[in-house]
C-alpha cells in the first residue's frame, strides 16, 4: 500500500505531499495539479522501465518544462515510503529518487540520475539501505549474504540516464530490491496518461483514487 508520495519541482508541483487512503479524492479546479501529480507519479512508475527521458516523454507528452521556472532548483525529487507484502510480512519500503534536469536545447531538458536510495524494514532487516546509487558509484547490499549474517556490499559504476532499480535484475541476491521494483512498476499504471482527461478511476493494489473537476 502507498503511505505517502513526495514530489517537489515538477512541473507546477513545489514541495507537495500526497497520503492516499484506500479511497481517495483529488478535487480541485482546473490547473489546480491534479493531473500533474497522476503524472509525477506515472513518471515514478515509468523508472523502473524506461531511461529517464523516455518517462518524461511517455507520462507527459514533452521534455520541456518539467522544473518548475519560478523555481531555482536543478533537481526533481521524489520520495516513496510504501508497505508491501512479501511471503508472510509486509515490508516497509523507502525509496527517494533526485533527477537532474538540464538544458539541452530549444528548452528541451535532459534527465539524469542524481542521487537515488531504497531503505527497507522487516524480514530481518531494520532500516537498512539496499541500494545506494550517487555521483560517486553505485553501492548494492547483497540480500542473501546478510540473511545469513554476512554484510557484503557491491560496489560498481552504472550510466545515469536510468535508475538502478531499472537495471536491477537478479532476483536472487537482490530479492527485496526486486520485490519493490515490481510493485513500483504496476502501481503507476492506472493513473491518467498525458493528454487524457482528468476524470477516471485512478488504481493501485490497495489504493483507489478518483479525480475530478
Amino acid at each position: 500500500m502507498l503511505e505517502e508520495f513526495r514530489v517537489d519541482n515538477f512541473k507546477s508541483l513545489i514541495n507537495v505531499t500526497f497520503r492516499p487512503h484506500e479511497w481517495s479524492l483529488l478535487l480541485g479546479a482546473n490547473n489546480a495539479g491534479k493531473t500533474t501529480l497522476c503524472q509525477a507519479l506515472r513518471f515514478l512508475s515509468a523508472t523502473t522501465r524506461d531511461t529517464l527521458d523516455k518517462c518524461a516523454e511517455r507520462t507527459t507528452g514533452t521534455r520541456v518544462a518539467l522544473t518548475n521556472r519560478y523555481f531555482s532548483k536543478p533537481t526533481i525529487d521524489f520520495c516513496v515510503r510504501a508497505s508491501v507484502p512479501y511471503e508472510n510480512e509486509t515490508l516497509s519500503f523507502d525509496y527517494k529518487l533526485a533527477v537532474m534536469a538540464s538544458e539541452s536545447g530549444a528548452l528541451t531538458q535532459s534527465l539524469e540520475v542524481d542521487t537515488e536510495v531504497l531503505r527497507v524494514t522487516g524480514f530481518g532487516f531494520d532500516d537498512m539501505p539496499l541500494l545506494e546509487n550517487t555521483r560517486n558509484g553505485v553501492r548494492l547490499l547483497h540480500e542473501t549474504d546478510y540473511v545469513r549474517g554476512i554484510n557484503r556490499i557491491v560496489e560498481t559504476v552504472a550510466p545515469r540516464d536510468a535508475t538502478i532499480l531499472n537495471r536491477l535484475y537478479d532476483s536472487g541476491t537482490n530479492s527485496l530490491s526486486r520485490h519493490f521494483k515490481d510493485y513500483l512498476c504496476h502501481f503507476g499504471r492506472g493513473y491518467p496518461k498525458a493528454g487524457n482527461k482528468a476524470d477516471g478511476l485512478l488504481e493501485e493494489r490497495t489504493n483507489k483514487t478518483r479525480i475530478t473537476n
